[in-house]
């Protein structure tokens, strides 16, 4: 049996029928310093609970603030969450404070539209050149005064917006 599900505290939080209660669980998780295998369980039932609970109706979506704190713990594993290889195709950071983006973004294989816009990012991890499927990047007015090389990479990339960004080399 899996250490998160032996402890029943972290169990009510992860399966809490709000994202807040969720992401103290996740949070709960996080500090018993679980392995990638028994995180990466974690990632796919918390993903797969939330799914079965919008489509029973309940008032419950993965938003993007559970998705960065995901993205935040991934960064303590070696490889990723298998999650994220069927996980939602955009997020959207405007609401949220955010004062650097994760290495582990370039694990969302599937996204296709990235807004990231008046964020005050002064840089994109090389990583982000992975989202093969991104359509959209959108980093208006931010701080970033140069692109990573590996943006290059993104073939599908349609809409790339830097208004509002002191961009002096691409």
């Amino acid at each position: 049996m899996k250490t998160f599900e032996k402890n029943t505290t972290l169990n009510k939080l992860l399966y809490s029928d709000d994202i807040a209660g969720v992401k103290q669980g996740l949070a709960f998780a996080t500090s018993l310093g679980l392995s990638w295998a028994e995180m990466n369980q974690i990632a796919s039932v918390l993903l797969d609970d939330i799914i079965i609970k919008i489509n029973i109706g309940f008032n419950l979506e993965p938003d993007s603030e559970l998705v960065l704190e995901f993205l935040k713990i991934q960064e303590q594993y070696e490889k990723p969450f298998t999650v994220w290889q069927t996980f939602k195709t955009e997020l959207d950071f405007t609401i949220m404070e955010l004062d650097y983006l994760p290495e582990s973004i370039g694990n969302l294989i599937n996204l296709k539209k990235l807004i990231l816009k008046n964020k005050n990012l002064t840089s994109l991890p090389e990583s982000i050149g992975n989202l093969e499927n991104l359509i959209v990047l959108e980093l208006t007015n931010n701080n970033l005064t140069t692109l990573p090389e590996s943006i290059g990479n993104l073939e599908n990339l349609k809409y790339l917006y830097l208004n509002g960004n002191p961009i002096t080399d691409i």
